[in-house]
């Protein structure tokens, strides 16, 4: 990695948020993390900071992307234990945007429901709907401990407006997903 910040920190309670490395390379950064609610947080400043080097606002979808898959690997994946790390990347290729988390989890692999199955009045469990409506792809690996979404066309469709903003002369809006236009 081309360049590199560790530190450790303690969140707004004053416990101590833990190992926190930070590396950039040629496409994107990858950040290293104890498993707790503090580094989301600095996880989320760092994106944000990714995308203003990139000419851009922070963005709506990015930073709910981003704190979705970070706190479910720290609730799910790591079951809170400050201990265990979670991994994550953020780079762009080929105009594209990809968010990568990583934990030491059992994994986790979704399946669709079966109609009359959604409970409407349950309180958790949303999270992968929506992401599969602000991102163009949401994908685990074999193991289901790592999660991959991606914006397509990230870097052209933010040229003229940003996402889920109305477009000032056209008012288009730009919701993340391109058949939504």
């Amino acid at each position: 990695m081309a360049s590199k910040e560790a530190g450790r920190g303690a969140d707004r309670e004053g416990v101590e948020a833990g190992r926190y490395q930070c590396g950039r390379d040629e496409d994107g950064w990858t950040i290293i993390f104890s498993a707790t609610f503090a580094n989301v947080d600095r996880v989320c400043h760092r994106v944000a900071g990714f995308l203003r080097e990139q000419g851009l606002a922070p963005l709506f979808a990015v930073e709910l992307g981003t704190r979705e898959i970070l706190n479910n690997a720290v609730v799910h994946g790591c079951g809170g234990d400050s201990n265990k790390t979670v991994r994550f990347r953020i780079f762009l290729r080929d105009g594209n945007l990809y968010l990568q988390s990583s934990d030491e989890g059992k994994g986790y692999l979704p399946r669709e429901p079966e109609p009359g199955e959604e409970d409407v009045l349950k309180e958790s469990g949303y999270g992968l709907a929506i992401l599969r409506r602000y991102f163009d792809a949401v994908s685990f690996n074999a193991s289901g401990n790592e999660i991959t979404l991606v914006l397509k066309n990230f870097m052209s469709s933010c040229s003229g407006s940003v996402r889920g903003v109305p477009d000032a002369e056209s008012g288009a809006t730009r919701s993340g997903r391109d058949n939504d236009e």
